[in-house]
């Protein structure tokens, strides 16, 4: 039998999927505290650099570089993502950035993309040396440029392009800032041909790290880079709401993994009518359109802000801010860091445990009124707060690039 094949045959078997949750659940803890040791051992300095400092570092670096109005532009944006038809022939898509970050981008100025297909090993001899090829390519492109790229911005990770290859660019002036989710655990990763497959392979070789963790920043500092807190954010030309009545009383659209099926057997044990949606739930997938409208069907939109198996463990997630912007009342795990772009209990509600989670449930369906109130608040605050054209243009005058 295959292992897919037996996975699939016990993926329902609440005991098989308990032992198998907690035991991915302490492996994964603890390589988590395992890679804060690693950074910690290298933190020398007693505080993590302000916002205002990093500007001016980044800045003095950029020196003789000028500023453009918005709109005027040149970026080259980095990624990864799915092998799909465009057009004549086989092209890589990022279906996340093109609904989001590169949406927002182009109202910036040109976006020349450079996509790389997701690959099945990045741990094999092969890869090591296509990630080698990777950042050849993308300093050929480069180079062959009319003219020098401002910036060079991605989601970009040590087994996606050599470090050497950002190092370069900025040598040719080429402002590089790199961003990543959920690093609260996997900024090591694994060792390829010696180096880190995870974020901190590339901590010092860009100009600016992006991370939606403010606890991660310290990991880039410890590396020798420099990283600001960036949370994720939402288009609010797809993320919107749709004038259609409650369908479902709570609902839940993500994979079927980690705790995610623990907490919604609980609820149903308590009279909790969940709906799910995604890979491996009995709803089975959606469109991005039929998940945007779901957060106008469901009067509660259940969210987990667990890493992976890990529960204590919570990092922010974008749909902290796609389900609010979308007109949906969102439900989810509590984090501080969520404190930092909500007012918790006004905008959106968090739950503590699994009791605190039923009882916020049937505190929210005995009290429509409140809850409409919380559902316009949450939306009115992404709308305003929590856009990606906001998120990019912060950081561009932060680092100068604009005028």
């Amino acid at each position: 039998m295959r292992l897919s094949e037996f996975k699939q045959r016990y993926r329902n078997n609440s005991l098989v999927y308990l032992i198998n949750h907690y035991a991915k659940r302490s492996l994964q803890t603890i390589r988590f505290y395992l890679e804060e040791l690693r950074w910690r051992h290298k933190w020398k300095v007693t505080r993590p650099l302000g916002e205002v400092e990093v500007r001016e570092i980044v800045r003095a670096r950029r020196r003789g570089c000028y500023s453009k109005p918005r709109g005027r532009l040149n970026i080259v944006y980095v990624g990864y993502g799915d092998r799909v038809c465009v057009g004549d022939g086989a092209g890589v898509l990022d279906k996340y950035a093109e609904r989001n970050i590169l949406l927002a981008l182009k109202r910036f100025g040109e976006v020349r993309e450079f996509m790389v297909e997701y690959p099945g090993d990045c741990r094999s001899p092969l890869w090591s040396e296509k990630r080698v090829e990777i950042g050849r390519n993308l300093v050929g492109l480069i180079e062959g440029m009319p003219q020098t790229p401002d910036l060079l911005m991605g989601q970009m990770s040590g087994w996606l392009v050599d470090r050497s290859a950002l190092e370069q660019l900025r040598l040719r002036g080429v402002l590089v800032i790199n961003y990543s989710w959920d690093d609260t655990a996997g900024f090591y990763g694994t060792t390829i041909n010696g180096a880190w497959s995870g974020p901190a392979a590339l901590a010092s070789s860009g100009d600016l790290n992006l991370t939606s963790s403010r606890k991660s920043c310290l990991k880039y500092q410890a590396e020798g880079g420099l990283a600001v807190f960036w949370p994720e954010a939402a288009n609010s030309d797809i993320h919107r709401p749709h004038d259609l009545p409650f369908e479902f009383e709570v609902s839940f659209v993500g994979g079927r993994y980690g705790y995610r099926p623990l907490l919604i057997e609980f609820l149903r044990k308590h009279g909790v009518e969940v709906a799910t949606f995604g890979p491996g739930w009995e709803g089975g997938m959606l469109t991005g359109e039929e998940m945007v409208k779901l957060y106008s069907q469901s009067r509660i939109n259940l969210g987990f802000g667990g890493i992976g198996h890990m529960v204590k463990i919570q990092h922010l997630k974008g749909r902290d801010f796609e389900v609010p912007m979308s007109g949906g009342l969102y439900l989810t795990s509590y984090n501080s860091e969520l404190e930092e772009c909500y007012e918790i209990g006004k905008e959106i509600v968090c739950y503590r445990d699994k009791r605190d989670c039923v009882e916020k449930i049937r505190y929210l369906l005995e009290r429509p009124v409140e809850a409409e109130a919380i559902r316009k608040a949450g939306r009115e605050r992404a709308l305003r707060d929590h856009t990606w054209e906001r998120r990019l243009e912060q950081i561009f005058r932060l680092v100068g690039l604009l005028e």
